[in-house]
């Protein structure tokens, strides 16, 4: 059957595939220069739109240093989040079929008064070996495509491998000719300026990967690599396009009906055989099948492979109606009731699809899954999000390699910490990812899950982590706290410094600095719930023994806590001369002055402030501040005070009340005295008597 029969032959179309807002995303305009360090500058009016894509610009960079040299620089949008921990190790790859980093870090806009994530690389890519992803077909010489090509980017794949990282853009419009001719100099493009895979057309993506939207695919493994490398090698190879024309949808349907290969391959054309047993190899849709990089060293040794059979997909012996179309495969029907899901809820509870399961596909672990996923979404009451739980979990049941889909979103397991940060940065939604966390569609995706490619354990302990910080809703924790510990590469994104792309503490303490140098710009508060959640994911002690000051109502408890934070981070990174931010926390902890009583002790300690301000010093104004002995001598004191006014008060209003009768006022003083006074005297003569008796004196 050729792949023209195949998609006359198609009933069931996956609509919106892998569709996403981002399509619409627009780069940021920026003008003006850009600094990276003191020795590269980045001119932004000069844009290279032939090794940019649409998420991300390139610009054109040189040395300030006497050579003069020319780069490119890869200029970040806050709102994807680059894999910049990569950046070393990419670095010290030294392969001539990989374009060589040159360094990466902040870059400054200084007209913008903004930084933005910078990769700078050696200008040595030459011209793209395609203008565009769509209906490729160069019809290359095999030979030629194998020389040129294949061998040079299998050293690349080795490197990538042995360095521990995922390329996810290995694409026909990410291959360039090295400035030769006749593919003399293939090079590979940059792949770390996006979250894995996020600019990957879906052609170049295997069925699982290609279902989840762009933002939250993940990084996933080498395998992935090889099968974009695979589709490579056939654009180059093959005469005519099968899929020219058609859809993300239509690609997508085709290959869960008929298999990649037979969706990127034409039938018209006739390859050797060995061509055609690694294209076979590498667009193994189950990637348990998929060839290795070992594999291909094997084949390219010419040593014979063992021919890996593709798993027979599951088909029902009768097709299920479903929005007017037929389904025979469960994949299929997953992706279209996620995307109609009132449709959906309909069909499930008619017991319809339970009766396909049973009869058609005749599948007993499905039918267990099926179970358990009415039983799941039941678990959390039918209230109003029980029939978006349903069709998440019956979707999981029917596809369970597929991706995770609830409502509007689709991501796999790894994906779902960058769609979470891309929300983030967008200003989307976040009660979605709210009930993901605090529901039970994790824990129902790992029970269901039959994809050996994840490691279960690891991901089992980092949900269980951000359900426990899911559950306290103070700051430090919720879904800002899950969102910094998922994304290690993600920057503090508190409006306060967001424009600073901050991704340590010590960054965030040099961008504070940097804020309080205008004292009318200054915010009037600087710990906000991402600023906190961002410095306990990155370094808990500088950030967690203040939790409690931080989350106070209490004007001095927050500015103590604020200036207790800040103080630990410029101990423990050893930061000197923050001059700025010394004199803004002199202002910032006013409130604090009021936690004393004593007069004198509050202009004490103002004075040894005023002293201190300029000093950059704040682990020093802390020390003047945070005196537990002073609070202590001085609360003392206050107490001691407040039990002699209580006396004086009390004294007060005796003496008020007796003054209340004028007439009878004094008369009762009067007696009592008179009778002191009487028994004084009575006393004296009697004991006068006493001693004129003894002394032999006549008394009478």
């Amino acid at each position: 059957m050729t792949s023209k029969d195949q998609n006359q032959q198609m009933p069931e179309m996956i609509e919106g595939a892998g569709d996403t807002n981002v399509s619409a995303f627009k780069i940021s305009p920026l003008r003006g220069r850009m600094m990276f360090g003191d020795s590269i500058e980045i001119d932004l009016s000069k844009r290279l739109p032939k090794y940019g894509n649409q998420f991300v610009g390139a610009y054109s960079a040189r040395s300030l240093a006497s050579d003069g040299r020319d780069f490119i620089a890869y200029v970040c949008e806050p709102q994807f989040t680059p894999r910049n921990r990569m950046g070393p190790s990419f670095a010290g790859i030294a392969n001539p079929a990989m374009l060589r980093l040159i360094g990466s870090g902040m870059g400054k806009i200084q007209e913008q008064h903004t930084n933005r994530f910078v990769f700078i690389y050696e200008n040595a890519l030459g011209k793209p070996l395609a203008e565009t992803d769509v209906g490729l077909a160069l019809g290359m010489k095999p030979e030629k495509v194998v020389e040129k090509v294949i061998v040079p980017m299998m050293g690349v794949l080795k490197d990538l491998r042995d360095n521990d990282i995922v390329h996810g853009s290995i694409r026909m419009t990410n291959l360039f000719d090295g400035g030769k001719e006749n593919y003399d100099h293939v090079v590979l493009g940059e792949c770390l300026s996006l979250p894995p895979s996020m600019a990957q057309p879906i052609i170049y993506e295997s069925v699982d990967r290609g279902l989840a939207q762009p933002t939250g695919r993940g990084v996933g493994t080498n395998l992935d690599d090889l099968y974009s490398f695979g589709v490579c090698i056939a654009m180059m190879l093959r005469t005519r396009d099968p899929m020219r024309a058609k859809s993300d949808a239509d690609i997508l349907q085709n290959k869960l009906q008929y298999g990649s290969f037979a969706t990127i391959v034409s039938a018209d054309d006739h390859f050797p055989g060995t061509l055609v047993e690694l294209m076979r190899g590498l667009l193994q849709d189950d990637r348990r099948q998929r060839w290795t990089l070992d594999d291909v060293f094997s084949w390219n040794e010419g040593r014979r492979v063992t021919p890996k059979q593709a798993t027979k997909k599951l088909r029902a012996a009768r097709p299920l109606s479903f929005i007017g179309k037929t389904y025979s495969f469960p994949t299929s029907l997953a992706r279209d009731m996620f995307m109609r899901p009132t449709d959906a809820v309909q069909l499930i509870e008619s017991g319809e699809i339970q009766q396909w399961i049973k009869r058609s596909l005749d599948d007993e672990d499905m039918l267990l899954r099926f179970d358990l996923a009415l039983k799941s979404a039941e678990d959390q009451g039918r209230g109003p999000a029980y029939f978006d739980r349903l069709v998440s979990r019956v979707g999981l049941c029917l596809d369970p390699e597929g991706p995770i889909r609830y409502k509007h979103i689709s991501v796999t397991g790894e994906g779902l910490a960058t769609a979470l940060a891309e929300a983030f940065a967008s200003n989307k939604d976040l009660g979605i990812f709210t009930e993901i966390f605090t529901g039970s569609l994790l824990s129902f995706w790992l029970t269901v899950l039959t994809e050996l490619n994840y490691d279960v354990a690891p991901l089992v302990s980092r949900f269980d982590t951000c359900r426990g910080f899911m559950r306290q809703n103070g700051p430090g924790f919720g879904l800002e706290r899950v969102m910094y510990y998922l994304n290690a590469d993600v920057h503090c994104m508190s409006p306060v410094v967001n424009r600073y792309y901050c991704r340590t503490p010590e960054e965030f303490l040099y961008a504070l600095e940097d804020i309080a140098a205008d004292k009318a710009g200054r915010p009037s508060r600087i710990m906000d719930r991402h600023t906190i959640a961002f410095l306990c994911a990155k370094d808990r002690k500088v950030a967690e023994p203040y939790l409690y000051d931080l989350a106070s109502k209490e004007p001095y408890r927050y500015s103590l806590g604020t200036l207790q934070c800040l103080a630990a981070i410029q101990r423990y990174a050893k930061i000197t001369n923050l001059r700025n931010l010394s004199d803004w926390m002199a202002d910032f902890i006013e409130p604090v002055f009021d936690r004393f009583h004593d007069r004198d002790v509050r202009r004490d300690l103002r004075k040894k402030v005023a002293e201190a301000r300029d000093k950059g010093d704040l682990p020093r104004l802390l020390s003047i501040l945070d005196n537990a002995d002073l609070l202590r001598t001085d609360l003392m004191n206050f107490r001691r005070a407040m039990r002699d006014y209580r006396t004086l008060v009390m004294e007060r209003n005796d003496l008020s009340t007796r003054a209340a009768d004028i007439r009878h006022y004094g008369k009762r003083e009067g007696r009592e005295t008179s009778v002191i006074v009487s028994g004084v005297i009575a006393t004296l003569m009697l004991v006068g008597i006493i001693i004129l008796y003894l002394n032999g004196a006549r008394i009478l």
